[in-house]
């Protein structure tokens, strides 16, 4: 019986299971990400800035 009073089973395949993923408890990190207008009014920020980019080498031609 382990720690938290489950019982475990061991079958042939897990006895020769020697992984640290099999015995480590895997830690996530909770991603936040930006809200979808924020992100769209960036975008709308950078392609404005491309095109006038462009307007200005399209001048040097």
């Amino acid at each position: 019986m382990g720690d938290d009073g489950e019982e475990y089973v061991l079958t042939q395949e897990s006895a020769y299971d020697l992984s640290i993923s099999r015995y480590k408890e895997v830690m996530y990190d909770e991603v936040h990400y930006d809200a979808p207008k924020d992100i769209l009014k960036r975008i709308k920020t950078l392609q404005t800035k491309m095109a006038k980019g462009v307007v200005e080498l399209e001048k040097l031609l």
